[in-house]
């Protein structure tokens, strides 16, 4: 199991900022332990500490453009053993349904002290489709052959006006070692949704 934590909190004008852990791994058999990697000669190493910002340009009524950074260090105990990892990004985002639903696409950079071996830039696109006022369909794939490189296909449910909830199959690309895998997520908004 993987586990992700991520805080962000928009400063207005197009601007997010926040902070993530990111692969916090616990296996379960055959027997439970918190798993890491410090050792940068054993590929990707975690779990890691990122900061994050974001800048978002309205382009149109129905297209942005974002760009984007995760960057941060991995939380080894030993100092010889920190590297800066980063995750950079570039999306287009286009709006329809009245600006209810959307289809992301763009390029990415990183490095392998973050995705281990394989390429370090790549695609990305992604989709949320609204189905009902609490229903949507969701999925995105990041391309490549990393360990980073996955579909996920799945959906979203809104609980309330503050909580999503998130549930989708998780498929590694072709020459990407993990197991096929199910996320489960939980969204607690800052601000009231319009779920007209």
């Amino acid at each position: 199991m993987e586990s992700k934590g991520h805080f962000v909190y928009g400063l207005g004008k197009g601007w997010d900022i926040g902070a993530n852990i990111v692969g916090k791994e616990f296996n379960f058999y055959p027997d439970w332990e918190f798993n890491y990697n410090d050792n940068p000669q054993l590929g990707a190493l975690f779990p890691y500490l990122m900061f994050t910002a974001q800048k978002q340009f309205n382009l149109s009524e129905k297209f942005d453009l974002n760009f984007g950074t995760q960057t941060g260090f991995n939380l080894s105990r030993k100092i010889s053993n920190k590297e800066l990892a980063f995750f950079n990004y570039m999306l287009g985002v286009y709006y329809f349904m009245g600006k209810k639903s959307r289809v992301v696409g763009g390029l990415y950079h990183t490095n392998d002290f973050f995705v281990g071996e394989g390429n370090n830039a790549g695609v990305m696109l992604g989709y949320e489709v609204k189905l009902s006022k609490r229903f949507y369909l969701m999925g995105d794939w990041i391309s490549g052959n990393n360990i980073h490189s996955v579909a996920v296909i799945g959906g979203m449910y809104n609980a309330s006006r503050r909580i999503q909830l998130c549930s989708g199959l998780l498929i590694p690309n072709p020459e990407n070692p993990n197991p096929l895998g199910i996320v489960l997520e939980i969204n607690i908004l800052g601000w009231d949704l319009d779920l007209d």
